[in-house]
């Protein structure tokens, strides 16, 4: 494989002048993905990414999330991670990298639409900046730790996919839940849960609200708990009492079955 071309300057470009995501991630020879799984030992796949990850973020604005996510990615891939999950994280990298190359397919399908319906005047990159500024705030809001859109992205993805020990496995499928549904507010996560029901969000009066179904009853208070502090929530069509855990536990203890959570988040 030959080297990526890291230079954003150099980047193949579309017709309308765009850079051509597709084929920047997705070449075979010189591809940023191809570069990612090019990758045989947690070291070189560390730093691919963190290279990957500084051509990517290259605005005045960014040098503080890029330290972020360099840092992230350090601890999603130690030197001493065990064989058998190095697989599973190399996986989970690319899966972000192609979150990224997919919202940035659709950033510059939106701008080629705005210049066409503008007759092809140039607003300058301001515009598509305070979008993207945009979409990092809500991602902020939706999950702790003020991590930007990328990051979140990445820590989703390795989230979801790395095997955890089996005696934690109730707290991280609940925690797991919570993740994907704050993803999903943003336009991602899967169509299928943790628990292996249906996901999906859905948009009505310019709310954005997630709906998962099929959760088992004894993650109901936590993740419903966790929902109901952060947005509107209604547990099989019931709304609790208050926002607080005491109302959600309450409201947990008189359904029976399978639960299905609709969040509408707060701060949209």
């Amino acid at each position: 494989m030959s080297e990526p071309n890291l230079n954003c300057n150099e980047w193949p470009k579309t017709a309308t002048g765009n850079v051509d995501w597709e084929t920047l991630f997705e070449d075979p020879e010189t591809g940023l993905i191809a570069y990612i799984e090019g990758a045989g030992a947690p070291l070189t796949l560390r730093v691919n990414a963190v290279q990957v990850i500084q051509s990517l973020f290259t605005r005045k604005d960014d040098g503080e999330e890029v330290d972020r996510l360099s840092s992230e990615i350090s601890e999603l891939i130690p030197d001493e991670m065990p064989k058998e999950r190095f697989p599973v994280i190399a996986r989970a990298v690319v899966q972000a990298m192609r979150e990224i190359k997919d919202h940035r397919i659709k950033k510059a399908l939106a701008y080629d639409r705005q210049k066409e319906a503008e007759g092809g005047e140039r607003r300058g990159a301001k515009a598509n900046r305070l979008s993207i500024k945009k979409l990092i705030h809500r991602r902020q809001t939706y999950m702790a730790g003020g991590i930007a859109a990328s990051l979140i992205i990445l820590a989703t993805a390795a989230y979801l996919f790395i095997p955890w020990p089996k005696k934690a496995e109730t707290a991280n499928l609940s925690r797991g839940l919570l993740v994907q549904m704050e993803y999903a507010a943003t336009g991602g996560a899967p169509a299928t849960h943790v628990y292996g029901g249906p996901l999906r969000s859905e948009r009505k009066l310019g709310d954005v609200a997630v709906v998962a179904g099929g959760v088992p009853k004894s993650a109901c208070v936590e993740v419903g708990a966790n929902l109901a502090s952060t947005g509107r929530l209604m547990i099989n069509s019931l709304r609790p009492a208050g926002r607080t855990r005491p109302a959600v536990e309450r409201l947990c203890n008189n359904v029976g079955g399978r639960i299905t959570f609709r969040w509408v988040p707060d701060n949209q």
